[in-house]
């Protein structure tokens, strides 16, 4: 077991190593030690503090201990750091955490760009610009070496001992033997130079087996044991490990699209998915979201191939298909494809009505209106440009046509698609034609058909709903009780549900009393929305009666009594149950359209002899501060949680920043009248507050807890 003592020697040996600071976390995320100062705590407040607790308490929480691993953990911008959890007797004991570094210098435009997203004020944006100009630029290729660093350090001072260092000189060196420089000259040379920068044969021959076989289960397991520090960077941009990164992304695109053509996935879709890998691709610039893109790309290509070998068309509808989508621009005749298939056109009429649900002029219209959508998003091009490249020769039967299959025309999906969605005036029109956005954001032919009758997008906040059944692909758009035959929105609302828990639930409801249904309901993000997907699959028929009352269903509880998630020396709710439930309380006042705020509160030690501060408090003050901000609640929905360390938070729903302000003020008159404490080593015990309330500007939980944790930090600075 590494005592405070060995773990500070630790600290203090990474530092000196790679002059990059480190902190280290106790399991109730105490930050307990760092360097080189405590100016790298307030680096890691201003920078990342929440998303680190939020990762660290999520692992503390877990009842299995990864051993021999570290995190390289990846924000905006590529702000990186490591963590690497200590442990003991199969129980975590707290974390080692390397200070956000770049991986990339920012130039001064990225910087204010990084600044506008955050949202900050005057002030704080300056104080923020001055955090960003401090932070370290290391390269990528040593984020991994440093984890190792820090790897050994902590298996050397927990196994062996603090190691020893042994001196050797001029003596010990044999002058007998000469050295040079071996340059790669021959072939075995350069085939090791080779697997330097590119992955191994045997896993590209395992990868592409589990592709042609579309078994994603195999697949994923393999690409779970990839390590994102280990992968190769061909270096063809030297200064850019992002341009690599993105590179070897391409290469994993290409080689999972074609291994799923020769598994004969559909070509054209095939092509087309690793299209939108690329332009996916190609607008991030975080190597956790890149690096998670190239794991999913393989998936993707996998589900392919698997979801082809479902579809039971026979050889000659698969021609006609196919001859479709390349002659797509032509005119396309049914004796062509008679004479194509080696079939009499008659019998092959029959054939592609049976197999595909359409008849022929559908099935090309549907190709057509397919690659018109892609010139819509993708071009500049004008409508009736369009119109004649996809083989239309009048521009309003083009929009006619793809009206009946999109449910709006070309210049509405083209103007809904591109909008702003930052615009006010353009939200209503957004959910207007949210199946265009949602088609745009998602691969609808993922879903498996045969699973569902109907499929419903709903906007829980409006109670609006867009519809598609996959019988007659009819479109139905409007109240989300409309499709019901109701007057007002269900009591046992499961979209309603699920967008507030974040989670999939599943109710059986009925049209008029007739028609059953099973509805699965999950959420979906679509930009900075929350919009529910609704699964419908009809299970009685209309004259019989399963006896169902839909009325059983009741939103569950919000708030967990159970102590499971209560804090052991505060009685307060702990760290897992605010990262679980504060969402979902956000969620709820934005759905019931009420104000919502937040108070941190903070407890700390000042030395009046020394200048200096700490977090060490006495275990019985501390819970004596938890029970005045307990007693301090007015509203029973309100609740009181251990951020992290001495950092406490209180929820406060319906409560407006002016309302929750006064609360904080009542706390804080408590607090001084009640605990304000100095003892005769002249140490005081301070608390300090902060508020922040839903707005305009910050609508969710991050931006919730960092402008809070912003306003503590400049409050204890400032008191200081």
């Amino acid at each position: 077991m590494l005592n405070d003592d060995k773990i500070h020697e630790i600290l203090n040996n990474f530092y000196k190593a790679t002059e990059i600071g480190i902190l280290f976390f106790d399991t109730e995320l105490n930050i307990t030690s760092c360097l080189p100062s405590k100016n790298i705590v307030n680096n890691f407040i201003g920078l990342g503090l929440n998303r680190i607790t939020s990762f660290l308490t999520k692992e503390f929480s877990s009842l299995s201990i990864k051993q021999n691993m570290f995190y390289t953990f990846s924000l905006e911008s590529n702000l990186v750091c490591n963590v690497r959890f200590l442990y003991n007797d199969n129980r975590y004991v707290g974390a080692f955490v390397t200070q956000f570094v770049f991986i990339n210098k920012l130039y001064s435009y990225e910087v204010e760009k990084l600044l506008d997203s955050m949202n900050l004020s005057t002030e704080k944006r300056k104080t923020m610009r001055s955090l960003l100009l401090k932070v370290p630029v290391v390269p990528y290729d040593r984020i991994m070496p440093m984890g190792m660093v820090l790897n050994s350090l902590i298996s050397a001072f927990s196994s062996e001992g603090t190691p020893r260092q042994v001196l050797k000189g001029k003596d010990d060196v044999n002058p007998e033997i000469e050295f040079s420089i071996v340059k790669p000259n021959n072939r075995a040379d350069i085939i090791k130079d080779a697997v330097t920068r590119h992955s191994t044969f045997s896993n590209y021959v395992t990868i592409k087996e589990c592709i042609q076989r579309g078994d994603t289960e195999a697949l994923l397991s393999l690409v779970n044991e990839i390590n994102a520090g280990s992968i190769p960077m061909d270096q063809l941009q030297d200064k850019s490990y992002i341009r690599s990164l993105k590179n070897n992304l391409i290469k994993v695109c290409a080689m999972s699209c074609y291994a799923a053509i020769e598994a004969n996935a559909p070509y054209y879709k095939t092509l087309d998915l690793a299209d939108k890998i690329i332009r996916q691709m190609e607008i991030l610039d975080n190597i956790n979201d890149i690096y998670e893109l190239m794991k999913s790309t393989m998936v993707r290509f996998t589900e392919i191939v698997a979801s082809s070998r479902k579809i039971s068309y026979t050889k000659p509808i698969r021609q006609v298909i196919e001859y479709i989508e390349a002659h797509y621009t032509e005119k396309i005749t049914l004796d062509k494809l008679a004479k194509h298939t080696d079939l009499s056109p008659a019998y092959l009429s029959n054939m592609i009505k049976k197999e595909t649900g359409f008849n022929l002029m559908d099935n090309i219209n549907k190709i057509r209106v397919e690659q018109s959508k892609k010139l819509l998003l993708n071009t500049n091009l004008s409508i009736l440009e369009i119109t004649l490249r996809v083989g239309f020769s009048y521009q309003n039967h083009f929009a006619t046509i793809f009206k009946k299959f999109t449910g709006v025309v070309p210049s509405d999906f083209r103007n809904t698609a591109c909008m702003n969605t930052e615009s006010k005036s353009d939200k209503d029109s957004a959910d207007e034609f949210l199946p265009v956005v949602f088609e745009n954001l998602s691969d609808k032919q993922s879903i498996c058909n045969e699973l569902y009758d109907i499929v419903r997008i709903v906007d829980p906040i409006k109670h609006m709903s867009w519809v598609i059944s996959n019988d007659n692909e009819s479109v139905f758009s409007g109240t989300c009780y409309d499709f019901w035959g109701r007057n007002e929105s269900c009591k046992n609302c499961i979209s309603t549900m699920a967008y507030i828990m974040n989670d999939t639930f599943m109710k059986i409801d009925h049209q008029n009393n007739s028609n059953f249904f099973t509805v699965i309901a999950t959420p979906k993000i679509v930009g900075k929305k929350i919009y529910v997907i609704e699964f419908l699959k009809k299970v009685t028929y209309n004259n019989v009666d399963i006896g169902f009352n839909t009325d059983n269903f009741k939103i569950q509880d919000f708030i967990d009594n159970s102590t499971f998630f209560r804090d052991e020396l505060t009685g307060l709710y702990c760290r897992q149950f605010i990262d679980e439930k504060l969402p979902v309380c956000l969620r709820r006042s934005s759905h019931e359209k009420m104000p919502f705020s937040i108070v941190l509160s903070i407890i700390y030690s000042y030395d009046l002899l020394s200048n200096q501060y700490s977090y060490n408090i006495d275990d019985e003050i501390m819970r004596e501060y938890a029970q005045l901000i307990i007693s301090s609640l007015e509203n029973h929905d309100d609740w009181t949680g251990r951020y992290m360390g001495n950092i406490l938070i209180t929820v406060l729903n319906n409560s407006d920043f002016e309302k929750a302000n006064h609360m904080a003020e009542i706390i804080d008159n408590k607090f001084r009248n009640n605990l304000l404490k100095e003892d005769k080593n002249n140490v005081r015990i301070l608390a300090n507050y902060s508020v922040a309330s839903i707005s305009d500007d910050i609508h969710d939980y991050e931006s919730l807890i960092n402008m809070a944790i912003m306003n503590l930090h400049d409050k204890m600075k400032n008191t200081l």
